[in-house]
């Protein structure tokens, strides 16, 4: 059994329950895999014990790349068509395409329109029971958001503007999606940076030098919190750099709380570590401390 996030024990998820949300993630909203399909499926079959789910992963992707397109099509806007968004028709129809992701999240992009800007729209991979898990769900990432937004509110457009929305879909499922902000000129890791390349670029820009500085004394100041809650500056991209050369600002991309079954006291020191090295960054010009090799970056698709 399972708890929801209202702490309601749920049935426990079943082979099937876990092969449909895959299969609909991949043929209904072409959420395929990044790496080669070959390459996974070697990669999986070399592993033991044999991780049949991957397997089934790679088999639906592998169906998926033989369909005809048509079809792939049809499935996609059928999908696309209950979700409450204005999506203009492009050359796969009234879909949207994918940008990225994580864990949780699949980010597609909505382009822009006459009426409205380009937004990032991010579909949870994994729909929900009741609409009530779904609502609640929902609500707290909203105000986990809002309380982000407000203890890093002196620092100038570092959180993008973010809504959540519960929809129903193909199937009448509920599901939840988040909106925010489309950054259109790339992110970069600011922890993935080699640390000479940011210094300089911190020392020629001392709005960006004034951003990380802020950040790291809010970040001190609300220490006990952010650790306890675990603020995620450990996902890819999450904390990060953007905009063109001499123009660049700090980005907190993904302002929440590390999942409850993910935060542990190794993930906790991880945190510190990175919030006591924006400090050194800032504050130290015989700076020794290098982090983990690690990078992301999100372009618009061609």
């Amino acid at each position: 059994m399972r708890q929801s996030h209202n702490n309601e024990i749920l049935p426990k998820e079943t082979v099937f329950d876990k092969a449909q949300a895959d299969f609909d993630r991949i043929f209904y909203l072409g959420d395929t895999l990044e790496t080669s399909t070959w390459e996974y499926i070697i990669n999986t079959l070399s592993q033991r014990p044999i991780q049949e789910r991957r397997l089934l992963i790679a088999a639906f992707t592998v169906l998926n790349r033989l369909a005809p397109q048509r079809l792939k099509q049809k499935a996609r806007e059928k999908e696309f068509s209950t979700m409450p968004l204005n999506i203009p028709a492009g050359k796969s129809g009234k879909v949207m395409a994918k940008i990225g992701g994580g864990v949780v999240n699949t980010v597609y992009l909505l382009p822009n329109t006459e009426r409205s800007s380009a937004v990032a729209v991010g579909i949870r991979r994994r729909n929900f029971r009741t609409p009530e898990t779904a609502l609640e769900y929902a609500t707290e990432q909203n105000a986990e958001y809002k309380l982000i937004k407000q203890i890093y509110g002196s620092i100038d457009s570092l959180i993008p503007n973010e809504n959540y929305v519960v929809y129903q879909n193909h199937r009448g499922e509920p599901n939840v999606m988040f909106i925010k902000d489309f950054i259109a000129n790339g992110i970069t890791d600011i922890f993935s940076i080699e640390q000479s390349q940011l210094k300089a670029t911190i020392a020629k820009n001392k709005t960006l030098e004034k951003q990380i500085r802020e950040f790291w004394q809010i970040s001190t100041e609300n220490k006990e919190l952010l650790l306890r809650n675990q603020l995620d500056l450990l996902g890819k991209g999450n904390l990060a750099i953007t905009g063109f050369e001499g123009q660049e600002r700090l980005l907190l991309l993904d302002p929440h709380f590390r999942n409850i079954e993910g935060r542990t006291p190794e993930k906790a020191h991880e945190i510190e570590q990175r919030i006591d090295y924006l400090g050194r960054l800032v504050n130290d010009s015989n700076l020794n401390y290098s982090m983990p090799p690690q990078e992301i970056r999100i372009e618009l698709p061609s």
